[in-house]
């Protein structure tokens, strides 16, 4: 339910809430899913600002050299901040990249919690990072964690139990175990879909002709248990997908998320990559900013230009917002794969926020078996190539609220790139405007358009 600000009427009879009724998925024939609450997504879990810049304190601080490689300098700073002790917060100091421009030969990386890097400005007058790299593909800024948070680390068998009920709705925050004797509140858990041959057969996701397997199609929703009911386990986040036992049921083991970096930010300055009159001249900094096995971080008031994918949200990413960035002029040959802007390719409770994106290919657009929730809200994407949207095989669970651009798909792509298929399921186009709109539902799965303008 959503509460809404107006005041009661006078009509006792008048509710102030917005209630979801329950919808049939495409196929099916019983209405008994929701649509899923999409507000858990974001810096720490949704609703919380981001850390004030004067709460944070500068530990180091570097001016512009007129010449040469600063790359050494940065790092070496980056380094020092890291050595330090956090704060009660987590946080242990900000870099702070005066006003000019700055060099790097190689890529930045921040892979102990608690380092922010902030400059004075995202602006062509404030703070500069250049790319003079000239290695394949390279990153300018990576931030990065323990790598091993994709499907989370699996779980002794004394804390794995399969789901009981049959049937597992969208929008589902509790169900029924085997055994919930292992498991307490405060739990991180791995709730996992365990599709088998049927799921991709004549009666449930017909993909035989894209290529895709069942078995690559065992996915992980990262949720947290908040009561234990005899055998009845309720979690934090609804369920985005749903988990059906005719299609193989699911199972829930408990996690150790515990490794992840924390408390990363990137603020208020801008990245170029080198320019080349050969579009195709791939031996550059191809991408702006990675964050991988990252949770409860941010990147603010921040332009990456030139580059052919700016900020890109890896395996393991968790409750990462972005808010207030760009994405400008991608500087490489427009073909498949190039000029994605603002790229889920994995994590969940991911916020893009009051962004925006010029000359993209595919701007705001999530990857393959994306687990949601994810959000993009208030976003603009202007001079686009392609569509903004999912791109290709089963991500779940996306809320798209009050974007603008020129075309938006949900939709089975079949063969397209290397068998792209079904490119999403659940995914909520809200109170948008795009020159054109095509929103297909799944078999078994739904997505939705409500109080949109477009073709």
């Amino acid at each position: 339910n959503y509460a809404v600000d107006a005041p009661l009427a006078s009509n006792n009879s008048i509710s102030n809430e917005i209630e979801y009724g329950p919808y049939i998925n495409q196929g099916d024939e019983k209405a008994l899913q929701i649509i899923p609450d999409f507000s858990h997504a974001g810096y720490m879990g949704g609703g919380v600002a981001l850390p004030e810049p004067s709460n944070i304190p500068v530990l180091q601080s570097l001016q512009p050299n007129s010449s040469g490689d600063d790359y050494g300098r940065i790092q070496s700073a980056l380094n020092a901040i890291a050595s330090t002790a956090p704060n009660a917060d987590g946080i242990r100091g900000a870099l702070l990249l005066q006003a000019g421009r700055y060099r790097l030969s190689q890529t930045l990386s921040i892979d102990v919690s608690g380092v922010i890097i902030r400059g004075e400005g995202q602006g062509v007058a404030g703070t500069i990072l250049e790319s003079t790299s000239t290695e394949t593909n390279d990153i300018a800024i990576s931030v990065n964690g323990p790598g091993s948070y994709r499907n989370l680390p699996s779980a002794t068998p004394s804390h794995q139990t399969r789901i009981q009920q049959s049937y597992v709705p969208v929008g589902s925050v509790s169900f029924d175990v085997d055994d919930a004797s292992g498991f307490e509140i405060g739990d991180t858990i791995a709730v996992t879909r365990t599709p088998n041959q049927f799921w991709l057969g004549s009666n449930g996701v017909d993909t035989a002709q894209y290529g895709w397997t069942y078995n690559g199609y065992k996915l992980s929703f990262e949720r947290e248990v908040v009561a234990v009911d005899g055998n009845r386990l309720t979690i934090d986040i609804p369920i985005v997908d749903t988990i059906e036992d005719r299609f193989g049921g699911g199972e829930v083991y408990r996690a150790d998320a515990t490794g992840r970096t924390q408390k990363i930010g990137i603020e208020n300055l801008r990245l170029v990559t080198r320019q080349s009159s050969d579009k195709s001249d791939r031996n550059r900094a191809y991408t702006g900013i990675v964050y991988q096995d990252v949770e409860n971080s941010w990147i603010r008031d921040v332009t990456v230009q030139y580059f052919s994918h700016g900020f890109q949200l890896s395996s393991g990413s968790r409750n990462v917002t972005l808010e207030d960035v760009a994405y400008l002029d991608p500087d490489f040959e427009v073909v498949g794969g190039n000029h994605y802007g603002f790229y889920f390719s994995d994590g969940q409770s991911n916020l893009v926020q009051r962004c925006y994106g010029r000359g993209g290919r595919h701007t705001f657009v999530t990857g393959s078996r994306v687990q949601g929730p994810n959000v993009f809200l208030d976003c603009v994407a202007e001079q686009t190539r392609s569509d903004d949207g999912p791109h290709h095989r089963w991500a779940t669970g996306v809320l798209w609220d009050n974007l603008k651009g020129r075309l938006f798909q949900v939709q089975n792509r079949k063969t397209s790139g290397s068998g792209h298929g079904w490119a999403g399921a659940q995914q909520m186009l809200w109170n948008s405007e795009f020159d054109q709109i095509a929103l297909e539902g799944a078999p078994g799965a739904m997505s939705w358009g409500v109080g949109n303008v477009g073709a």
